[in-house]
């Protein structure tokens, strides 16, 4: 449950409803989980280690910082799949 990184997880949040987890890796890479299933549901490649990673109050964008530091902001769509999608940054 919850595999799918390629390396150390590095940060962590769950979303404020507790139906969401973010996770960011030295992989580069953002993963967002259905807590209930534990299955990825989206995925963002950051270009560095993603050492930080925090939820909106709303649970309706992400934060995170990268190894390079750089900041992204983004808006996941719990339905969206698994996909390589770049963050804005």
């Amino acid at each position: 449950m919850f595999a799918g990184h390629n390396g150390a997880v590095l940060a962590c949040a769950l979303s404020p409803d507790g139906s969401r987890l973010l996770s960011g890796g030295d992989d580069h890479f953002l993963k967002l989980w259905d807590v209930m299933t534990g299955r990825q549901v989206g995925e963002y490649w950051a270009g560095a280690a993603v050492q930080a990673v925090a939820w909106d109050p709303f649970g309706e964008a992400v934060g995170a910082g990268d190894a390079a530091g750089r900041l992204y902001l983004l808006e996941p769509q719990l339905n969206s799949g698994p996909g390589r999608n770049s963050p804005r940054s």
